[in-house]
Protein backbone atom coordinates (compact mmCIF):
# COMPACT_ATOMS: atom_id res chain seq x y z
CA UNK A 1 0.00 0.00 0.00
CA UNK A 2 2.59 2.62 0.58
CA UNK A 3 4.55 1.49 -2.87
CA UNK A 4 1.13 1.52 -4.60
CA UNK A 5 -0.82 4.55 -2.42
CA UNK A 6 1.87 6.68 -0.74
CA UNK A 7 -0.27 5.31 2.91
CA UNK A 8 -1.67 2.70 5.10
CA UNK A 9 -2.76 2.50 8.23
CA UNK A 10 -2.12 -0.86 10.69
CA UNK A 11 -3.51 -2.16 13.74
CA UNK A 12 -1.93 -4.09 15.67
CA UNK A 13 -0.81 -4.71 19.48
CA UNK A 14 1.75 -2.39 20.63
CA UNK A 15 4.48 -5.10 20.60
CA UNK A 16 3.84 -6.60 17.85
CA UNK A 17 3.78 -2.87 16.07
CA UNK A 18 7.37 -2.54 16.76
CA UNK A 19 8.68 -5.55 15.42
CA UNK A 20 6.75 -4.75 12.16
CA UNK A 21 7.98 -1.41 12.04
CA UNK A 22 11.42 -2.94 12.57
CA UNK A 23 11.09 -5.52 10.10
CA UNK A 24 9.77 -2.92 7.17
CA UNK A 25 12.40 -0.86 8.27
CA UNK A 26 14.94 -3.31 6.40
CA UNK A 27 13.18 -3.41 3.47
CA UNK A 28 11.66 0.87 3.22
CA UNK A 29 14.06 3.55 4.34
CA UNK A 30 11.43 5.80 5.18
CA UNK A 31 7.95 4.55 6.48
CA UNK A 32 6.09 7.78 5.87
CA UNK A 33 2.37 7.98 5.40
CA UNK A 34 2.12 4.49 7.78
CA UNK A 35 -0.41 5.11 10.76
CA UNK A 36 0.09 2.44 13.34
CA UNK A 37 -2.84 2.25 15.69
CA UNK A 38 -1.96 0.54 18.51
CA UNK A 39 -3.45 -1.31 21.68
CA UNK A 40 -4.21 -3.91 24.30
CA UNK A 41 -0.77 -3.08 26.19
CA UNK A 42 0.91 0.00 27.01
CA UNK A 43 2.90 2.50 24.63
CA UNK A 44 5.59 3.27 26.23
CA UNK A 45 8.15 6.04 25.04
CA UNK A 46 10.82 3.65 24.17
CA UNK A 47 8.11 1.68 22.03
CA UNK A 48 6.32 5.16 20.46
CA UNK A 49 10.18 6.04 19.45
CA UNK A 50 11.21 2.93 18.03
CA UNK A 51 7.70 3.00 16.08
CA UNK A 52 8.54 6.78 14.69
CA UNK A 53 12.12 6.53 13.89
CA UNK A 54 10.98 4.65 11.24
CA UNK A 55 9.09 7.38 9.81
CA UNK A 56 5.69 6.00 10.89
CA UNK A 57 2.77 7.48 13.15
CA UNK A 58 1.69 5.56 16.04
CA UNK A 59 -1.41 6.42 18.29
CA UNK A 60 -2.62 4.11 20.75
CA UNK A 61 -6.58 2.68 20.96
CA UNK A 62 -7.78 2.32 24.35
CA UNK A 63 -10.30 -1.18 24.15
CA UNK A 64 -11.73 -3.59 26.39
CA UNK A 65 -13.79 -6.47 25.79
CA UNK A 66 -16.51 -5.96 27.66
CA UNK A 67 -17.41 -2.14 26.88
CA UNK A 68 -15.76 -1.71 23.50
CA UNK A 69 -13.47 1.29 22.24
CA UNK A 70 -13.13 3.44 25.30
CA UNK A 71 -10.38 6.32 23.82
CA UNK A 72 -8.18 7.08 20.65
CA UNK A 73 -5.21 8.40 20.72
CA UNK A 74 -4.80 12.41 20.38
CA UNK A 75 -3.52 14.08 17.82
CA UNK A 76 -1.83 16.68 19.98
CA UNK A 77 -0.96 14.43 22.76
CA UNK A 78 1.90 15.71 25.70
CA UNK A 79 2.24 12.23 27.05
CA UNK A 80 3.44 9.40 25.10
CA UNK A 81 0.01 7.16 25.44
CA UNK A 82 -2.82 10.11 25.54
CA UNK A 83 -6.16 9.69 24.08
CA UNK A 84 -9.57 11.32 24.35
CA UNK A 85 -12.46 9.49 26.15
CA UNK A 86 -15.06 8.69 23.55
CA UNK A 87 -17.89 10.09 25.97
CA UNK A 88 -20.49 10.29 23.34
CA UNK A 89 -20.52 6.27 24.64
CA UNK A 90 -18.84 5.80 27.75
CA UNK A 91 -18.60 7.82 30.90
CA UNK A 92 -15.78 7.56 33.17
CA UNK A 93 -15.28 8.57 36.85
CA UNK A 94 -12.74 8.21 39.38
CA UNK A 95 -12.86 8.54 43.18
CA UNK A 96 -11.21 11.77 44.28
CA UNK A 97 -9.76 10.03 47.40
CA UNK A 98 -6.75 9.12 45.45
CA UNK A 99 -3.72 11.47 45.79
CA UNK A 100 -4.16 14.07 42.49
CA UNK A 101 -1.60 13.98 39.46
CA UNK A 102 -1.79 9.74 39.85
CA UNK A 103 -3.15 7.54 37.78
CA UNK A 104 -6.76 6.09 39.86
CA UNK A 105 -9.16 3.07 39.23
CA UNK A 106 -11.60 3.81 36.41
CA UNK A 107 -15.04 3.58 36.98
CA UNK A 108 -16.69 3.27 33.64
CA UNK A 109 -20.41 3.36 32.23
CA UNK A 110 -22.03 2.67 29.41
CA UNK A 111 -25.51 2.66 28.40
CA UNK A 112 -25.62 2.61 24.86
CA UNK A 113 -27.45 -1.21 23.75
CA UNK A 114 -25.28 -1.04 20.63
CA UNK A 115 -22.15 -1.70 22.93
CA UNK A 116 -21.07 -5.30 23.95
CA UNK A 117 -22.70 -4.71 27.39
CA UNK A 118 -24.67 -2.17 30.01
CA UNK A 119 -22.41 -1.31 32.54
CA UNK A 120 -22.60 1.05 35.57
CA UNK A 121 -19.78 2.47 37.71
CA UNK A 122 -17.91 -0.95 36.72
CA UNK A 123 -14.33 -1.85 37.61
CA UNK A 124 -12.66 -3.53 34.84
CA UNK A 125 -8.75 -3.82 36.61
CA UNK A 126 -7.64 -0.50 34.54
CA UNK A 127 -6.33 2.96 36.10
CA UNK A 128 -5.43 5.64 34.04
CA UNK A 129 -4.42 9.82 34.59
CA UNK A 130 -7.72 11.62 33.59
CA UNK A 131 -8.13 15.47 33.25
CA UNK A 132 -9.40 18.07 31.02
CA UNK A 133 -7.16 20.15 28.26
CA UNK A 134 -7.36 21.90 25.06
CA UNK A 135 -5.13 20.04 22.51
CA UNK A 136 -6.94 21.49 19.18
CA UNK A 137 -6.69 18.10 17.49
CA UNK A 138 -9.76 16.70 15.39
CA UNK A 139 -10.93 15.10 18.73
CA UNK A 140 -11.57 17.86 20.74
CA UNK A 141 -12.86 19.61 17.94
CA UNK A 142 -15.47 16.42 17.98
CA UNK A 143 -16.13 17.45 21.59
CA UNK A 144 -14.35 15.14 23.10
CA UNK A 145 -12.68 17.22 25.75
CA UNK A 146 -11.70 13.89 28.20
CA UNK A 147 -7.64 13.13 28.01
CA UNK A 148 -6.40 9.76 29.55
CA UNK A 149 -3.63 8.35 30.07
CA UNK A 150 -1.04 6.36 31.70
CA UNK A 151 -3.63 3.90 31.40
CA UNK A 152 -2.43 0.55 33.33
CA UNK A 153 -3.82 -2.47 34.68
CA UNK A 154 -3.43 -3.07 38.08
CA UNK A 155 -5.70 -6.30 38.25
CA UNK A 156 -4.47 -8.06 35.02
CA UNK A 157 -0.89 -8.74 33.12
CA UNK A 158 -0.51 -7.85 29.87
CA UNK A 159 2.08 -9.24 27.83
CA UNK A 160 2.50 -8.84 23.65
CA UNK A 161 -1.38 -7.96 23.84
CA UNK A 162 -2.80 -10.65 25.86
CA UNK A 163 -3.65 -10.75 29.55
CA UNK A 164 -3.23 -12.83 32.09
CA UNK A 165 -4.98 -12.92 35.59
CA UNK A 166 -3.20 -12.64 38.89
CA UNK A 167 -5.12 -15.60 40.04
CA UNK A 168 -4.45 -17.82 37.18
CA UNK A 169 -1.00 -17.09 37.42
CA UNK A 170 -0.85 -17.85 41.07
CA UNK A 171 -3.05 -21.29 40.34
CA UNK A 172 -0.24 -22.27 37.48
CA UNK A 173 2.44 -21.27 40.22
CA UNK A 174 1.07 -23.57 43.10
CA UNK A 175 -0.41 -26.36 41.01
CA UNK A 176 1.82 -26.73 38.21
CA UNK A 177 5.47 -25.12 38.51
CA UNK A 178 6.60 -25.97 42.45
CA UNK A 179 4.91 -29.36 42.32
CA UNK A 180 6.72 -30.36 39.18
CA UNK A 181 10.10 -28.36 39.32
CA UNK A 182 10.49 -27.51 43.62
CA UNK A 183 10.24 -24.70 45.26
CA UNK A 184 7.70 -22.49 46.47
CA UNK A 185 5.23 -19.95 45.33
CA UNK A 186 7.40 -17.65 46.03
CA UNK A 187 9.83 -18.67 43.50
CA UNK A 188 8.79 -18.17 40.40
CA UNK A 189 7.32 -14.83 39.23
CA UNK A 190 6.54 -14.23 35.53
CA UNK A 191 7.63 -10.43 34.52
CA UNK A 192 7.47 -8.34 31.30
CA UNK A 193 10.33 -6.24 30.39
CA UNK A 194 11.00 -3.48 28.03
CA UNK A 195 14.66 -3.18 26.77
CA UNK A 196 16.35 -0.03 26.16
CA UNK A 197 15.05 -0.29 22.65
CA UNK A 198 11.49 -0.57 22.93
CA UNK A 199 10.99 -4.50 22.62
CA UNK A 200 9.02 -6.87 25.33
CA UNK A 201 10.54 -9.28 26.53
CA UNK A 202 8.65 -11.96 28.86
CA UNK A 203 10.92 -13.77 31.76
CA UNK A 204 10.01 -16.28 34.04
CA UNK A 205 12.28 -15.46 36.96
CA UNK A 206 13.31 -19.02 38.99
CA UNK A 207 15.01 -18.42 42.36
CA UNK A 208 18.02 -20.20 42.20
CA UNK A 209 17.32 -21.59 45.61
CA UNK A 210 14.76 -24.30 43.50
CA UNK A 211 18.06 -25.93 42.46
CA UNK A 212 18.93 -26.99 38.91
CA UNK A 213 15.99 -27.23 36.58
CA UNK A 214 14.88 -28.08 32.80
CA UNK A 215 14.67 -24.28 31.79
CA UNK A 216 12.86 -25.58 28.41
CA UNK A 217 10.83 -27.73 30.35
CA UNK A 218 9.32 -25.06 32.58
CA UNK A 219 8.77 -22.80 29.54
CA UNK A 220 6.81 -25.74 28.27
CA UNK A 221 4.97 -26.55 31.35
CA UNK A 222 4.26 -22.90 31.55
CA UNK A 223 2.55 -22.20 27.98
CA UNK A 224 1.01 -25.85 28.05
CA UNK A 225 -1.45 -24.47 30.93
CA UNK A 226 -2.26 -21.19 28.99
CA UNK A 227 -3.30 -23.00 25.70
CA UNK A 228 -5.38 -25.01 28.65
CA UNK A 229 -6.83 -21.77 29.43
CA UNK A 230 -9.45 -19.26 27.87
CA UNK A 231 -9.23 -17.87 23.76
CA UNK A 232 -7.07 -14.96 24.60
CA UNK A 233 -4.39 -17.15 27.10
CA UNK A 234 -4.45 -19.36 23.74
CA UNK A 235 -3.41 -16.87 21.53
CA UNK A 236 -1.05 -15.39 24.18
CA UNK A 237 1.08 -19.04 24.41
CA UNK A 238 0.72 -19.97 20.68
CA UNK A 239 2.23 -15.98 20.18
CA UNK A 240 4.95 -16.02 22.90
CA UNK A 241 5.97 -19.59 21.32
CA UNK A 242 5.84 -18.70 17.54
CA UNK A 243 8.26 -15.03 18.47
CA UNK A 244 10.07 -17.35 21.41
CA UNK A 245 9.80 -14.77 23.69
CA UNK A 246 9.25 -16.42 27.28
CA UNK A 247 12.38 -17.40 28.44
CA UNK A 248 13.56 -18.87 31.87
CA UNK A 249 16.31 -16.60 34.18
CA UNK A 250 17.91 -17.65 37.43
CA UNK A 251 17.44 -15.28 39.94
CA UNK A 252 14.66 -14.06 42.99
CA UNK A 253 11.74 -12.84 42.36
CA UNK A 254 11.19 -8.83 42.81
CA UNK A 255 9.54 -7.30 45.27
CA UNK A 256 6.85 -4.09 44.79
CA UNK A 257 7.84 -0.83 45.91
CA UNK A 258 5.77 -2.01 48.91
CA UNK A 259 7.97 -5.55 49.94
CA UNK A 260 5.31 -7.73 48.44
CA UNK A 261 6.40 -10.82 46.04
CA UNK A 262 3.80 -11.36 43.35
CA UNK A 263 3.38 -13.51 40.59
CA UNK A 264 2.56 -10.91 37.98
CA UNK A 265 4.98 -8.45 37.42
CA UNK A 266 6.01 -5.29 35.00
CA UNK A 267 9.32 -3.60 34.57
CA UNK A 268 10.22 -0.47 32.25
CA UNK A 269 14.19 -0.21 31.51
CA UNK A 270 15.28 3.58 29.98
Amino acid sequence: WLEEFGSCVFQSYVSQAVRIAGELKERRSNLAGLVMIVGSEPLTRAKKKEIEATGARVYPRYAATEIGTIGMGCGNPDEDDELHLLSDMVAAVQDDASPGGHPKPLYLTSLNPVMPRVMLNAQLGDMALVRARDCGCAFEKLGFTTHLSRVRSYARYTGAGMAVTALSMERIIEDVLVLRHGGTSLDYQLVEMENSKGRTEVRLRVSPEVGEVDEGRVVHDLLQEFLKGGEGERLMAELWRQAGMLSVVREKPYPTGRGKIVPLLKEYHS
